[in-house]
């Protein structure tokens, strides 16, 4: 669309006037990326040298988590047991990987834990940009803003949205 190429440019022309050493482009929905799609970020970064950083949780913690999530803004209504049927595949790291690795290759994806004990000073936002520099940033008012909660609660939620909320798929709105 139109819009869309307009708005691109002029991101793109921000990007060029831009005098700072690295860019920084963060989104959980690359997940959700096709082939198509990573190429389309590979063609618009083109010219640029692109290293893509991405933290995992274990597939246990990460299903428990996205489930706590989707379940809390109305976007799942479905029990756990078959919530974790139909999202399987969403937690095969290792196409993901492939798919980001193929067109960047393979030295410019570096995959890295989720896991607070494995991070720089045990802190995410550390860690990432100790990945990039060495001297310390200082990095004030960024705490946890996406916290899990209960699960009575989440059950709780699940059952409320149940009773008509329309479900929100995310999968068909971020993957545009």
């Amino acid at each position: 669309q139109s819009n869309d190429l307009v708005f691109l440019q002029e991101i793109k022309n921000r990007i060029h006037s831009c005098s700072h050493k690295y860019l920084i482009i963060s989104s959980e929905y690359f997940e959700f990326f096709t082939d198509e799609g990573v190429q389309l970020v590979k063609d618009f970064l083109s010219g640029y040298d692109v290293d893509v950083i991405v933290y995992v949780k274990s597939q246990d913690q990460a299903i428990i988590s996205m489930y706590n999530e989707e379940v809390k803004k109305g976007v799942t209504l479905l029990p756990f047991s078959e919530y974790c049927d139909k999202n399987f595949e969403r937690f095969d790291y290792y196409s993901f990987y492939k798919r980001w690795a193929i067109k960047f290759g393979h030295k410019h994806v570096l995959v890295k834990p989720f896991a607070q004990n494995l991070f720089h000073q045990n802190d995410l936002v550390k860690d990432f940009f100790n990945i990039f520099c060495t001297k310390q940033l200082v990095l004030d008012g960024v705490g946890i803003v996406n916290k899990s909660v209960s699960r009575l609660s989440l059950e709780l939620t699940r059952v409320l949205y149940s009773s008509g909320h329309k479900i929100y798929d995310h999968r068909k709105e971020y993957s545009k």
